[in-house]
């Protein structure tokens, strides 16, 4: 679809015909933003699974008979969960924060288009009562 505009002639392209024009980039690349985050999922299971292995030996160290056993296991224990609070606070603080720099370059983008659009009112989704 085209229209025109004086003397100028604009095509009208959809985001998915601008991906296929340069060689079917991603989106984001298309319109230079950052890369997206991985999924924090795996993250997530890895500390589960430390949590896990720590609970285990803990209770293993409570049911030993020596102090010798008891030791080892608080210290296999200690040592499953020696890094549990720096991927925690670290890693997971620092991909929420990418994460929100994610979307506000989206948001800003959408913006954008909204106002060059000349009729942002048409995407206005609130129902009154």
């Amino acid at each position: 679809m085209a229209r025109k505009l004086g003397n100028r002639r604009i095509n009208n392209l959809s985001v998915r015909a601008l991906k296929k024009k340069y060689g079917d980039v991603p989106t984001h690349f298309l319109f230079s933003i950052k890369t997206p985050l991985e999924y924090q999922c795996p993250i997530i299971d890895h500390n589960i699974d430390k949590v896990a292995n720590c609970k285990d030996k803990l209770h293993k160290a409570f049911n030993a008979k020596s102090i010798e056993s008891k030791n080892a296991l608080i210290s296999a224990a200690l040592f499953a969960i020696s890094d549990l609070e720096k991927n925690l606070d670290e890693v997971t603080r620092n991909n929420f924060i990418e994460l929100r720099e994610y979307a506000k370059e989206w948001k800003k983008l959408a913006i954008e288009v909204l106002d060059a659009s000349g009729h942002p009112e048409k995407f206005v989704k609130i129902k009154w009562r």
